[in-house]
């Protein structure tokens, strides 16, 4: 009797204590967001309010080009900060889990571009960063989802509850399941832009 009343509440409490745990990877995630996007702040503020030049998928120990996350190095201090311990364990233990936000940079240009935080309108909805939730990610890719935003709602993510983490170019980050036109652009100077219709 005993057995089963242990048996009764742990089948109770495992789901709670999961989904709790799943909240906590998220907020652990947001905060690695939020780092990021304060390395590209004073980054910007040193080089014209210029984001380092994405060029795609790089992996880390590229030179020329380098990727877009090695420049930053010295504002985040550690790679840590590139890494969701979720969705590293997902992609086969990848340590780099989070995309520069360079859609309306390589619009505007059609070619590989720095963000211009000078051209940013809407700041609060301009999407900076967020989670790879991109299925086909692997390895040692340091930009893995450049260009590939779309992928960013396309499919559910396989982590925080089945949400992905957003960092914005104001410098605040969420936790969303879909991209919303009246919270979100890619456009440098449109509000609610979504990934397909970006221009500059």
């Amino acid at each position: 009797m005993v057995i089963a009343c242990i048996a009764l509440l742990a089948s109770m409490l495992l789901p709670a204590l999961a989904k709790a745990k799943e909240k906590a990877s998220t907020i652990f995630c947001m905060n690695n967001l939020r780092q990021l996007g304060l390395a590209m702040r004073l980054y910007a503020d040193e080089y014209e309010e210029l984001l380092p030049m994405a060029h795609g998928s790089i992996p880390w120990a590229s030179v020329a080009p380098e990727p877009w996350t090695k420049p930053l190095l010295d504002y985040y201090a550690t790679t840590n900060a590139l890494r969701c311990p979720k969705l590293s364990q997902h992609y086969n233990q990848s340590p780099f889990n989070y995309f520069m936000g360079s859609r309306a940079a390589y619009a505007e240009v059609t070619n590989t571009a720095s963000v211009n935080f000078n051209k940013i309108r809407y700041p609060v909805q301009y999407i900076l960063s967020g989670d790879s939730n991109y299925s086909q990610f692997r390895g040692d890719d340091a930009d893995p989802d450049n260009y590939s935003q779309e992928t960013l709602f396309e499919e559910a993510s396989p982590v925080h509850n089945r949400s992905v983490n957003v960092l914005f170019a104001d410098g605040h980050s969420k936790t969303c399941r879909s991209f919303n036109p009246s919270e979100m652009t890619y456009s440098y100077r449109l509000p609610g832009v979504d990934y397909w219709l970006t221009g500059p």
